[in-house]
């Protein structure tokens, strides 16, 4: 079976020169140390974009590696799916996220995506918000979790 890795970071971030290095550090020990094949990306945010940007770097050298984009819902118009399939080499919708509210399906797409990886590299620098609460998620179900920003001054800890 493949091993996966999933993205998750706060919606607006600026990454320094060093942590941009670390995030291709970390994705390329992953699949030469790990042999993680599967990276998958939600489509939102900063952090996303910005590692969606490095995987298809990377993804010239390590061709064998996959694009995966995980829908929260499934897209009312075929143009919305079609552009999904021209920029991910797969794309699905994560079992139990299709039911409920549409309202809180990325909720439980990114719940299910905590739960489900083996890898979880994020941005977190506070401790709330959407991806907060999936690192949290991943952190209790055992997964191993690379917060790019752990050693970044930008990080905010407000729990005591």
């Amino acid at each position: 079976m493949a091993k996966s890795c999933v993205f998750f970071g706060h919606r607006w971030i600026v990454l320094k020169e060093q942590e941009k290095n670390l995030l291709k550090k970390v994705i390329i020990d992953l699949i030469t140390k790990e042999n993680v094949t599967d990276f998958i990306f939600g489509g939102y945010g900063d952090f996303d974009s910005i590692a969606y940007r490095m995987v298809s770097e990377i993804k010239k050298d390590y061709p064998q590696i996959r694009k995966v984009y995980a829908q929260a819902y499934i897209p009312k118009h075929q143009e919305d799916m079609d552009h999904l399939k021209r920029v991910y080499d797969f794309v699905y919708l994560p079992e139990g996220t299709e039911v409920g509210l549409q309202r809180y399906a990325i909720t439980r797409r990114n719940r299910t995506l905590a739960k489900e990886c083996d890898f979880m590299v994020c941005y977190i620098i506070s401790n709330s918000g959407g991806a907060y609460a999936a690192m949290k998620t991943a952190k209790t179900h055992g997964k191993t979790v690379i917060n790019i920003a752990e050693n970044s001054s930008h990080l905010v800890e407000m729990e005591n």
